[in-house]
């Protein structure tokens, strides 16, 4: 058995196949707002949505169990998004600028589980079956205190 040629072949299997959770697009929109007077004075807020597209997350077989370049499986779309407040001003005589911040990541709190790969359905075909999930990112609140001088 020649080893080599085998590797050779295993590997130009893969030309053309896209790596999994590879997405093609992806789209941010991120907002601020800062209030300059009034009562909300030194008041800000913000937020964000992220829309990734789907992805390849795996192919159909062939009939000598190959990658199918022309029947790819295709997760899910993602989309996350986040919010944060602020409050800021000068203290110390106007020497130094204080900031606090909370920033929450996944808002929504979507916690559905996101397929990153998936495998032909025995005895079918081109019948997808998630083979492996990841975890959404939970919901967070993150709290920072920064000083400028």
């Amino acid at each position: 058995i020649d080893l080599m040629n085998e590797e050779t072949e295993l590997e130009n299997l893969n030309d053309g196949v896209k790596a999994n959770e590879l997405r093609e697009w992806k789209f941010s929109l991120l907002t601020n707002y800062e209030f300059r007077s009034g009562r909300l004075k030194g008041m800000g807020i913000g937020g964000y949505i992220n829309w990734q597209d789907e992805s390849v997350i795996g192919y159909a077989r062939d009939d000598n169990n190959r990658p199918d370049k022309t029947h790819p499986f295709y997760g899910d779309p993602i989309v996350t998004t986040g919010l944060n407040v602020n409050y800021s001003r000068n203290i110390l005589g106007g020497r130094v600028r204080w900031k606090i911040q909370l920033n929450v990541r996944n808002l929504l709190d979507s916690d559905h589980y996101i397929g990153i790969s998936a495998v032909e359905q025995r005895d079918t075909d081109n019948v997808p079956v998630i083979a492996t999930y990841r975890i959404q990112e939970p919901r967070s609140a993150i709290l920072t205190n920064t000083f400028s001088f």
